[in-house]
């Protein structure tokens, strides 16, 4: 079994978003590369739980490119609900359908784990015999934050659960399953 880096939504955008005042790009390139370097100091390859690009189809898509696609090639991700043009989980003529298509970004999971694409969500808990599940949906316990209707793992389905979609961290165990989401890795607002 290979190590892993989870990386909550990237959210890639070459400008920066109403009201956030930093060099947008130039931190998330400086993340990016902070990323490579645990992964390679641990061996490890990359996962992000979807929602690559701010946009389905992402402006500047040419600039971002030249700039990060050595620090993104042969990562792993789910596909999230910003990166497919429906929920049918059509990639043809998006952006993130082009690295996919080019070999960057592979949307298969390694044997051991099972991925739960924002398309294949409501497909969430199928038999398995993976032990850890990435999902990119709202899958929440009741009294969280967002407070959305919890979607109930079957005993046994699975020991470990990464969610993408919620732009804020959380740990949590409920019954014999762990819930963790590291958070986003860009978020769009200020109050994110």
């Amino acid at each position: 079994m290979s190590n892993y880096v989870i990386v909550g939504d990237p959210h890639i955008k070459y400008t920066a978003p109403a009201f956030r005042k930093e060099t947008y790009f130039e931190e998330l390139k400086d993340k990016l590369n902070q990323i490579n370097i645990i992964a390679k100091n641990n061996q490890a390859r990359v996962i992000t739980l979807g929602d690559f690009f701010n946009s389905y189809v992402e402006d500047h898509f040419e600039s971002i490119m030249y700039e990060i696609s050595d620090m993104i090639y042969g990562w792993f991700s789910l596909i999230g609900n910003h990166d497919c043009k429906n929920t049918e989980g059509n990639l043809k003529g998006t952006s993130f359908g082009v690295l996919e298509t080019v070999g960057y970004i592979r949307t298969e999971p390694p044997a051991f784990l099972d991925f739960y694409h924002y398309f294949k969500r409501e497909t969430f808990p199928q038999p398995s015999k993976n032990k850890i599940a990435l999902i990119h949906d709202y899958i929440m316990p009741n009294g969280t934050k967002e407070n959305f209707e919890y979607k109930e793992c079957f005993e046994n389905a699975y020991r470990l659960v990464f969610c993408g979609h919620y732009h804020y961290p959380f740990d949590i165990t409920i019954g014999r399953t762990r819930y963790i989401n590291p958070g986003s890795l860009m978020r769009s607002t200020v109050k994110e």
